[in-house]
């Protein structure tokens, strides 16, 4: 090294060194470079992969939450079947009310009840039946619901027929 002509303290270096020590601060800056990069792509994957699985469980339960809804066309064709049935079992209660002439029930009004007793549960155990597998709970719960529901229909027809005279 050299001093300096202008009369600075500073020492000279030549070219060669200049450059070789330039072309190291690039290198050590390049590899810092790429050292951050590399970092930075692993939290990039990570937070990828963190919303991903957010992203699947909220679908998950967007299906479950979608599985407790019925569609409106089966919901309306049920209530259709439902008042059909419905009209059909009030007509042959009120049909068998008028049959009634006495206080007593004959052999043949008990036994053409307990026959429309049985179509009913044939219908109910259906409609249970074509149901199997859309929502057991639901199934279920409505067939406790009809069949209390026939019950009571069953006691009232007695009752009326035992007091009607």
């Amino acid at each position: 090294m050299k001093p300096d002509p202008v009369g600075s303290t500073a020492e000279t270096i030549s070219l060669r060194e200049y450059f070789e020590a330039k072309l190291q601060a690039e290198k050590e800056i390049n590899q810092a470079y790429h050292e951050s990069l590399r970092v930075a792509l692993e939290i990039q994957a990570r937070e990828y992969e963190r919303r991903l699985t957010v992203l699947n469980h909220a679908h998950e339960e967007a299906r479950m939450v979608l599985n407790t809804y019925v569609p409106r066309e089966m919901l309306e064709a049920s209530l259709a079947q439902w008042g059909l049935w419905r009209t059909d079992t009030d007509k042959k209660i009120q049909d068998l009310r008028l049959s009634q002439q006495s206080t007593y029930v004959s052999k043949e009004t008990y036994d053409k009840s307990e026959g429309l007793l049985r179509e009913w549960k044939q219908t109910v155990d259906k409609y249970i039946l074509t149901r199997t597998g859309e929502g057991t709970g639901k199934t279920a719960f409505w067939a406790y619901i009809v069949g209390a529901i026939g019950f009571l229909t069953a006691v009232i027809v007695l009752f009326n027929l035992l007091t009607t005279r």
